[in-house]
């Protein structure tokens, strides 16, 4: 197997002066992609041709390591990782003869996952409430998690957080745990997988407040634990915070949810409007249950979240990201509303609306 496949139209010589230690092969843009390398580096200046490639290759292997090679006159966005399919890593470098040390070693890490130069980790704080009843989804979920980790972050996390469940969830989760560490050749005692256990339900926001208290990562993903959600899009958010361009990115299911009630759709529309003065600019949805932030922005807002919030805390998160000028990008997920929502549509949208009045008036205190 090839290690390193290179699609590149202008740059064959310097790859033949910095990957001399390497098994890589060269190719242009026109040739046919071969089935078996660990690695593609994309060294294009057209950037649909780029999106294009990199699609091919993840029609091969939705996890393939994809490096983008950017310089001082071709400086890609943010959007080109929105248009890459699958949930493998991608990173955009700038390429010149002043950073060759970080170009090599971040293939080195790609090539291989444990490489000691790369400590960078994924937490993953799940929410979990009552879901014995629906529990296989949690585990379809967790082990699609665990692939990705394995593929991927090898040194990262899952935080479940039990809300104060009345069933036997916590028993569930326990015993899933200790399944997973015994397939995993990743997983071990250390402390990748772990639940937390909340004494009274809080509707979600102690889940938050818990998890965050926990979560070490560089990265964090809060996100529900019922399948609801692609792995895709998670790898979409990671990428997009890696390179830097956001400090948060809140996902939105409003437009593309599927299964989803009228009701449902009609109240996500007045929330929409009531909300829209708290959050951030170009954000609309802060409830949708899918969200990744940088590690350091997560311990900077926790101070100020408040346990009172019940299901508005993504909202508080939200006001908190457009007070502090967080860069913020609401990005359209694909999502399945499950059967069996503990939301009770009249009493927890009339708690909303009060906690709407409350951020509204509430007097943070900034100086902690």
């Amino acid at each position: 197997m090839t290690d390193i496949l290179i699609i590149s139209d202008n740059n064959e010589p310097c790859y033949k002066e910095n990957l001399f230690l390497y098994n890589y092969v060269i190719l242009s843009k026109s040739m046919l992609i071969p089935k078996d390398f660990k690695v593609a580096i994309i060294d294009l200046d057209d950037e649909k041709e780029i999106i294009d490639i990199c699609n091919s290759i993840r029609l091969l292997n939705s996890s393939t390591p994809i490096v983008i090679i950017s310089n001082f006159k071709r400086n890609f966005d943010y959007d080109i990782l929105l248009h890459i399919r699958g949930e493998g890593i991608i990173r955009i470098l700038l390429f010149s003869e002043n950073n060759k040390d970080v170009f090599v070693n971040t293939l080195d890490s790609l090539l291989d996952l444990s490489y000691s130069h790369d400590n960078f980790q994924i937490n993953f704080i799940i929410p979990i409430y009552n879901e014995e009843q629906r529990f296989k989804n949690v585990i379809n979920f967790t082990k699609k998690i665990t692939y990705f980790i394995e593929n991927n972050y090898p040194k990262s996390k899952i935080i479940f957080v039990n809300d104060g469940s009345k069933d036997k969830s916590k028993v569930l989760i326990e015993n899933l745990i200790q399944e997973i560490k015994t397939q995993s050749d990743y997983i071990s005692d250390r402390g990748f997988l772990g639940v937390r256990t909340l004494e009274e339900n809080t509707k979600k926001a102690g889940t938050y407040i818990e998890g965050l208290k926990i979560a070490q990562g560089d990265i964090i993903i809060i996100v529900d634990g019922d399948d609801s959600f692609y792995i895709e899009d998670i790898g979409k958010i990671i990428n997009v915070i890696r390179e830097g361009y956001f400090d948060c990115i809140f996902g939105t299911k409003d437009l593309t949810a599927e299964n989803r009630p009228p009701i449902r759709r009609a109240l996500s529309f007045f929330k929409r409007i009531l909300t829209k003065g708290l959050l951030p600019k170009n954000v609309y949805d802060s409830q949708t249950g899918l969200k990744g932030l940088k590690g350091d922005v997560a311990k900077y807002i926790l101070p100020h979240l408040s346990q009172k919030r019940e299901l508005a805390i993504d909202l508080e998160m939200g006001y908190l990201a457009k007070y502090f000028n967080l860069r913020v990008l609401q990005l359209p997920v694909q999502c399945i509303d499950r059967e069996g929502s503990h939301i009770q549509l009249i009493k927890d949208s009339i708690s909303y609306i009060k906690n709407i009045i409350s951020i509204t008036f509430t007097k943070y205190d900034f100086r902690r």
